[in-house]
């Protein structure tokens, strides 16, 4: 499924982070079920600044998109590990930018990343905690 979702980003499809997921107790790997199939995946990261969740990668597989179940999936996330966020999203993806602007808290700013070593992205900083 990996594989997959990379392809689709046009991205590498190796991916030498997976394995970390299982091994590392600041990583957390989900699968995203639907009347018990899996229909998708997230990856999430706690930096070690402040703590800091990362998306680090989120994928519904496209028989699964537009029935909302991304969306539940990303609140449930929000929920289980609530506090700061970074969410970021690749411009020329305008299906994950238009997804995460909708599922992130209203009145999110957004930044235009741009680094030498990076393709350009959207990124998102906010909080999921009490308010």
């Amino acid at each position: 499924m990996v594989v997959d979702y990379l392809q689709e980003l046009g991205a590498d499809t190796e991916y030498p982070y997976l394995p970390l997921y299982w091994e590392e107790a600041e990583r957390h790997p989900y699968f995203i079920l639907v009347d018990g199939k899996v229909a998708g995946f997230a990856l999430v990261r706690t930096l070690t600044n402040a703590p800091l969740f990362e998306m680090a990668e989120f994928c519904v597989s496209k028989s699964y998109r537009g029935q909302s179940i991304g969306r539940e999936a990303v609140r449930a996330l929000f929920e289980m590990h609530a506090g700061d966020w970074r969410v970021t999203t690749m411009l020329d993806n305008p299906e994950g930018l238009k997804f995460w602007r909708s599922v992130v808290p209203v009145g999110t700013p957004v930044v235009l990343s741009d680094g030498p070593d990076e393709d350009p992205c959207m990124l998102m900083l906010f909080n999921t905690g009490p308010r």
